[in-house]
């Protein structure tokens, strides 16, 4: 035998089983004569027609739980994703030390400052969803006004009057 032939000989007998019979029996055409028989010899080499389905079979199965594996690996890796995001979106809404965080000795409440925004909804449905993820559940939430004092000014230029500042506060409780 020639060279190539035993080069063409080594590269077939390295082919999985589905590469084997995909080469013979669906894509013969792309294949020369010497590829397709070197291909049918190794395929006989390896069993008769029903141990090769049989084989084949297997060959499939491992490759669809190595699919289902992959699938869920980046499953994984997309709910990591989301959970960073969470946990980055917590620290940018809140923007509090924890100390603003009061929680009962238990552990059993937390009551957590709701700054208001444009959208108010939203904004509180965005902190009742990222505490939802660390365990906790909405229990309620109250908001409170306080009178913030204005400045006179320098003799009343630049003066401000009063103002009244809402404070917001979520309560929520341990699952």
């Amino acid at each position: 035998m020639d060279n190539n032939i035993l080069q063409l000989k080594k590269r077939i007998e390295s082919l999985s089983l589905k590469e084997l019979t995909d080469m013979v029996w669906i894509n013969s055409k792309d294949y020369t004569i010497e590829a397709i028989n070197l291909a049918k010899e190794e395929l006989y080499k390896r069993g008769d027609d029903d141990s090769i389905k049989r084989m084949l079979i297997e060959e499939e199965e491992k490759q669809h739980n190595e699919e289902l594996k992959r699938q869920k690996i980046e499953e994984e890796i997309r709910q990591k994703k989301r959970k960073d995001t969470v946990t980055k979106e917590k620290e940018k809404i809140y923007e509090i030390k924890k100390e603003q965080i009061i929680v009962d000795t238990n552990n059993n409440y937390k009551v957590v400052p709701f700054n208001s925004s444009d959208n108010v909804p939203s904004s509180l449905q965005r902190i009742i969803d990222i505490e939802a993820v660390n365990g906790w559940k909405y229990v309620n939430h109250q908001y409170s006004d306080k009178l913030k004092p204005g400045s006179a000014g320098c003799f009343g230029i630049g003066a401000t009057p009063d103002s009244t500042v809402h404070i917001g506060f979520v309560i929520f409780e341990k699952k």
